[in-house]
């Protein structure tokens, strides 16, 4: 009997622990103004849905259920009388609380009318223009982000030292991006480990004209004409 008892014990310890490692986390979200009804929409997408109202609690694995979270995803909170808040939320961990507080600030009224005697903007189209503000906000977010991980992607194959990979990748952000001065950073380190100091320089010399308050491209910069003998001009101070 004793060693069922135990047997049992076990059993609903090992239950336990698998329903704790199982276990989802909560998005938490109050606004200062309850009753503001939220909605939630992938990035990139125009269609969102309800999911409840301030304050509100949801299970994560609801909130990201069938949704496509590879951008990220857009929480708008709404109501009649103030601007609406827009948060956005990067990569998700199922298994994390997220608990967010925000405040919605009243919608302005626009009263009177301007100099040449023109009726002043309505408060429906302020608001769009406060919701494009937003939206452009979110954009700028996701694409800084989806950048940083482009560029340690991009380390990480010059690490391991797939080289020829992530000049190909570097060409490919040099042209959407052609004023990052990381990418000629980039670049010319690669060449630097293959020994082509001629254009380990010329990649660090564009580099630093992007940004030229960067002192580690000025050194490298330096350091790539000592070694090459070239003659110093111009250089920053």
């Amino acid at each position: 009997m004793r060693k069922r008892s135990q047997i049992r014990e076990v059993l609903i310890l090992i239950i336990a622990m698998i329903s704790m490692g199982c276990s989802t986390g909560n998005l938490y979200l109050v606004s200062d103004q309850e009753g503001a009804e939220v909605f939630l929409r992938a990035v990139g997408q125009s269609n969102s849905e309800s999911i409840g109202k301030t304050p509100l609690q949801r299970p994560l694995d609801q909130v990201i259920s069938n949704r496509d979270t590879g951008k990220g995803l857009v929480l708008e909170i709404k109501k009649e009388g103030f601007v609406d808040k827009q948060v956005y939320l990067p990569g998700l961990r199922i298994s994390e609380d997220i608990e967010i507080r925000t405040q919605l600030q009243p919608l302005p009224v626009a009263q009177g009318v301007d100099s040449e005697g023109r009726d002043m903007r309505s408060p429906a189209a302020i608001q769009a223009e406060l919701i494009k503000e937003q939206e452009t906000k979110v954009a700028r977010i996701y694409e800084t982000n989806t950048i940083i991980d482009q560029v340690f992607e991009i380390k990480r194959l010059i690490h391991v030292g797939r080289r020829e990979e992530a000049t190909k990748r570097i060409s490919s952000l040099k042209e959407e991006y052609p004023n990052l001065s990381v990418l000629y950073e980039l670049q010319g380190g690669i060449a630097f480990l293959g020994k082509n100091y001629q254009q380990a320089l010329d990649e660090y010399s564009v580099a630093l004209k992007i940004h030229p308050e960067n002192l580690q491209i000025l050194n490298m910069k330096r350091y790539l004409e000592k070694l090459l003998g070239v003659e110093q001009r111009g250089q920053v101070q």
